[in-house]
């Protein structure tokens, strides 16, 4: 995990939200919390009593997002497989300046590279024209979930332990949902089937199968960009199936059929070079018989999928509020105390801004599955 010199601002990644929030104040949070989550009663008694202060909440907020933060950063992510991460200006769709694919005027020669200068003769002029992405989706996710007036009596401690852990998943299962719904929504390109080299014939949206991905394959390696094939991808390909089907194609793939004698058939380990850079990841968000085929990142010119993170928000952000009200008589609550006006709780908000972008659908190849068109 990522060592902070300030673990109070986390090198300035972290502002203190709230005037009172101090690095002395965190710091004694910190120790009676820790101290209460290992039984210490007197620390959980200290942490029940100043709960009633106007400031402890703000104070674990920042505490809890220093936590957070580090173990954001380091969390796996399956969708980082398929997947990379940009960082985006704004809302506003975003636009990719490429000198691969995106050129304009009499610049680019037909079949790609520079086209030739003869003696004497003014270069040609070319446009970068950019390429608008064609599913992008970068949005403000968020809740707020209140802390109960019960709870702070009953088990203060507990709850905040949980708190962080918690707000990591739903931050990581924000980010899988963006990656995976633009990838779902935006791939819309079916396979064709075809016949392979040896003769075998796939259908079109054929089942998947070991043959299948070697003509999904063969497929996405003929699309053209600047009238040049695409080729094969220089590190491999993704197969994302629904779950439950990984392990049985990961056995398909791993298997040759060697020998036939009397009827009976032997299999064993087979040479899987052709497929051996497939690499086949489950997901919750491809369903039925579907199945997708696409490079990995990197291993081909241009990105592909990718996920965008608003600049200055790129990650997930914690605010607390108590709206008290005001005692009969005009005398102030004291915030946090009794917890809310509306209903006994102290409230906390997470925002986290995010959202899949596909830049080009030519480099991904989905099937249904069902061998029909």
């Amino acid at each position: 995990m990522t060592e902070y010199k300030d673990q109070f601002t986390l090198d300035g990644r972290l502002k203190p939200a709230h005037p009172s929030v101090t690095r002395t104040k965190v710091q004694e949070a910190d120790r009676l919390l820790t101290a209460a989550l290992n039984g210490d009663r007197i620390a959980s008694g200290k942490l029940a009593e100043i709960h009633t202060t106007s400031d402890l909440p703000f104070t674990l907020a920042h505490l809890i997002s220093s936590v957070l933060i580090p173990q954001f950063d380091e969390a796996p992510r399956e969708w980082s497989k398929i997947a990379t991460v940009r960082t985006v200006p704004s809302f506003e769709n975003v636009r990719l300046h490429s000198l691969y694919g995106e050129l304009a005027g009499p610049g680019v020669a037909e079949t790609g590279g520079l086209p030739r200068v003869p003696e004497a003769t003014p270069y040609p002029y070319t446009t970068i024209t950019g390429r608008e992405a064609f599913y992008a989706k970068i949005a403000k996710s968020g809740a707020k979930f209140g802390f109960t007036w019960e709870s702070r009596i009953n088990d203060i401690e507990g709850v905040y332990d949980n708190i962080p852990n918690d707000l990591l998943q739903l931050a990581l299962d924000t980010e899988e949902r963006e990656v995976f719904e633009a990838l779902t929504t935006g791939a819309t390109t079916e396979m064709t089937g075809g016949t392979l080299p040896d003769g075998t014939v796939i259908p079109i949206n054929a089942p998947i199968s070991p043959n299948a991905i070697w003509q999904a394959i063969i497929e996405l390696a003929a699309r053209t960009v600047n009238s040049r094939k695409v080729g094969r991808s220089s590190n491999g390909y993704n197969v994302i199936v629904p779950i439950g089907t990984k392990d049985f194609i990961d056995w398909k793939l791993n298997q040759i059929m060697i020998s036939i004698q009397d009827g009976s058939i032997t299999y064993g380990p087979g040479d899987r070079s052709a497929l051996s850079s497939v690499e086949v990841i489950e997901s919750a968000y491809v369903t039925g018989t579907k199945w997708y085929v696409m490079p990995k990142p990197g291993g081909v010119r241009r990105p592909v999928l990718e996920l965008g993170r608003l600049r200055g928000y790129e990650v997930p952000e914690l605010r607390a509020n108590g709206n008290t009200g005001v005692y009969l008589g005009s005398s102030a609550v004291v915030p946090f105390n009794e917890g809310s006006w509306d209903n006994d709780t102290i409230d906390y908000r997470v925002r986290y801004v995010c959202g899949g972008i596909l830049w080009d659908k030519t480099f991904i190849l989905y099937s249904e599955g069902d061998g029909t068109a």
